[in-house]
């Protein structure tokens, strides 16, 4: 036997099939639709959904809110278990999608040598900048030049052959959001290199382990 709700869904797709030009076209306007986020006290996600009736139950008692698609598009796509959502201390109707602050025993191994990329740093070897959700990292035209004629599958700094980069809680190591590495080869190839980050992780500090001698963020 068809169940009543699933009956009703098939009634609705029947008349949203007339207000579109084909099913490529009604395709598209389903997938813009909002998302449902339910998530309990601590901000973990429990369930999330463009259709709100097809969750359980026990779900629906939590907290909840309307998301439209491109807000819910990051757990979408990369899922919701490293992500919480946070309600704005001073509005309690407005809710982020964020990333878990989770305490890293990798980087709490490293914290004694990692060291922040603080601004206004004079004739700084490596130079990063975060726009958005992009991050960019250049070298100096010295350091650049350091490995001229060099074979650039071979090169190191330091001997390391990558750059590595933590996002963390302002000031605080032990709280790592995000992490990426470069390869040296391609930074001094190129002279610049950038990458696209999960999400704007601009209010961050930004970390690494050096190994040039002086890092500055613009």
């Amino acid at each position: 036997m068809v169940s009543k709700q699933a009956e009703l869904r098939r009634k609705s797709l029947i008349e949203n099939k007339s207000q579109y030009k084909d099913s490529y076209a009604m395709q598209t306007a389903l997938q813009k639709r909002d998302f449902t986020i339910w998530w309990n006290d601590e901000g973990e996600i429990l369930g999330y959904t463009q259709e709100p009736e097809q969750l359980n139950d026990s779900i629906k008692k939590y907290n909840n809110a309307i998301f439209t698609a491109p807000q819910a598009e990051i757990i979408v796509n990369n899922g919701s278990h490293n992500y919480c959502i946070k309600t704005d201390p001073n509005v309690d109707t407005v809710h982020y999608i964020e990333l878990k602050k989770v305490e890293s025993t990798f980087v709490t191994h490293e914290k004694n040598d990692l060291s922040l990329i603080e601004k206004n740093i004079k004739r700084a070897d490596i130079i990063v900048s975060l726009k958005d959700k992009t991050f960019t990292v250049k070298c100096s035209k010295t350091v650049q030049n350091k490995y001229k004629d060099k074979n650039l599958k071979t090169i190191t700094a330091n001997g390391s052959r990558l750059l590595k980069f933590y996002f963390t809680s302002e000031d605080d190591p032990s709280f790592l959001l995000h992490n990426t590495n470069f390869s040296l080869s391609d930074l001094i190839e190129s002279g610049s290199v950038e990458r696209t980050l999960p999400s704007d992780l601009s209010q961050c500090s930004i970390y690494t382990i050096k190994i040039f001698d002086k890092y500055v963020r613009t």
